[in-house]
């Protein structure tokens, strides 16, 4: 229970730390709710919510204007989990808006509890949810900017990236 306990808040502190590079200090980034005290957290756009023992804030050497300029973030329904988290924050902070598709909905902070003779059973102890208080866990993220991908791999980012033209278009409008 320990280890995943420490995989979970691993994860939510990547999430803290990609989020606050676009957002103002200590800007709300994402809320775990559940029975128990400890799984009630909010991590924030702090270095405390988001940096390991050793490791240097990269923000400070980050240009003012990463955290202003407008931003689109693409998604489609293989976005999960920790980038739902993160594009969730941009948008529920008013920092991008999302274009594409709804993304995959997975929200859900499972612990695995050992019950002896090997066996063990996974349960859901608590859930992900957005600035906003938005759950993922089965919905997903619906975006503004609605783009059915068509595309393969090979073409993201090329000229026939209809969700990537769709995203340029509501930024410069």
């Amino acid at each position: 229970m320990v280890a995943r306990f420490l995989f979970e808040r691993r994860q939510q502190s990547t999430v803290a730390a990609a989020a606050a590079l676009f957002l103002p200090d200590n800007t709300l980034i994402l809320k775990t709710e559940g029975r128990a005290s400890e799984a009630n957290r909010e991590y924030r756009a702090l270095a405390e919510d988001y940096l390991r023992a050793g490791q240097t804030d990269p923000r400070p050497s980050l240009p003012a204007r990463a955290r202003t300029i407008p931003m689109a973030v693409l998604v489609d329904r293989g976005t999960a989990s920790g980038s739902e988290f993160v594009a969730a924050a941009l948008r529920d902070n008013k920092r991008a808006v999302l274009a594409g598709e709804q993304t995959f909905g997975r929200g859900a902070i499972q612990t695995i509890m050992p019950l002896g003779n090997n066996a063990a059973v996974k349960l859901t102890t608590a859930r992900f949810r957005s600035p906003s208080g938005q759950q993922f866990e089965g919905i997903g993220l619906r975006p503004e900017v609605v783009v059915p991908n068509q595309l393969s791999p090979a073409d993201f980012g090329s000229d026939t990236d209809s969700v990537l033209r769709a995203a340029i278009d509501k930024l410069v409008r």
